[in-house]
């Protein structure tokens, strides 16, 4: 028998062991890591659950539905397709990043609008990154709110040609005051529609339009920014007026979502 032949047996031996050894300490690690976990009073057994698989086929359900959602959505366009680029898949990871972060059925349609938007109008990649990040932030709540204040209806003195929101109560008999979002959103606790509109306000998707125009307090009157009917625009969210016109121009057809994102 040759030299080599003597030495394969060897060889094979060494490397079977190098991986033995390997998954022995990485089961060590594992094991280790996850009677740390199971050691956490009162969480302990739950994240060892989650940490164990069940996280994961959330994920993996997730990202199936917001493709399946997205698949639905650009069936009915008519787009170029979008060839390979660095830009896209910073785009696109990004977006699939958020939508794994959220178990809101809704956010995750509202981000499958975004891309399908960006397929169809073809914007920079910057704008739709910025879309998909603000929308990440914002609970589902705060796109609620910022949507109804672009749909309130126009007002009158002296908030004459906004369409303003208000976080008191309207006054019976003056159709064309300020929408109150307090009424509008009965069932959320006062406190978190205060909340929300400071929340929105910092971000620059609505401003503060009652100082200076009534004597009251800051932050009790709104109107949607430049920014904010932009960003709503991206979702398919924005004033009557501009749903308006979608519809005149065809944009709006059944099973399909339509819209500009100048």
């Amino acid at each position: 028998m040759s030299a080599c032949q003597r030495d394969e047996p060897e060889a094979t031996k060494d490397a079977t062991q190098a991986i033995w050894v390997q998954a022995s300490e990485a089961y060590s690690q594992r094991t280790l890591l996850r009677a740390a976990v199971q050691s956490i009073p009162h969480i302990g057994d739950a994240l060892d659950t989650i940490l164990s698989g069940l996280g994961a086929r959330w994920r993996d359900e997730r990202i199936r539905l917001f493709l399946a959602d997205l698949a639905n959505r650009l069936s009915c366009l008519e787009a170029q397709r979008i060839l390979p680029s660095e830009e896209f898949f910073d785009f696109f990871s990004n977006t699939v990043d958020w939508v794994v972060r959220t178990r809101s059925e809704a956010k995750r349609g509202r981000l499958a609008a975004i891309v399908a938007r960006q397929v169809q109008f073809r914007a920079s990649w910057d704008d739709a990154e910025a879309a998909a990040r603000l929308l990440g932030g914002l609970s589902d709540l705060a796109v609620e709110v910022l949507s109804a204040a672009a749909r309130a209806p126009e007002c009158g003195r002296p908030f004459e040609g906004f369409r303003a929101v208000a976080l008191g109560e309207k006054r019976p008999g003056d159709a064309r005051q300020p929408l109150s979002l307090l009424r509008e959103f009965d069932s959320v606790p006062p406190h978190a529609i205060r909340l929300t509109t400071s929340e929105l306000v910092a971000m620059g998707l609505l401003r503060d339009e009652g100082v200076g125009r009534l004597e009251t307090k800051a932050m009790e009157y709104f109107v949607v920014t430049d920014l904010g009917e932009w960003f709503l625009g991206w979702l398919g969210e924005g004033s009557r007026s501009e749903r308006d016109d979608e519809r005149r121009t065809g944009n709006d057809e059944a099973g399909c979502e339509g819209g500009s994102i100048s």
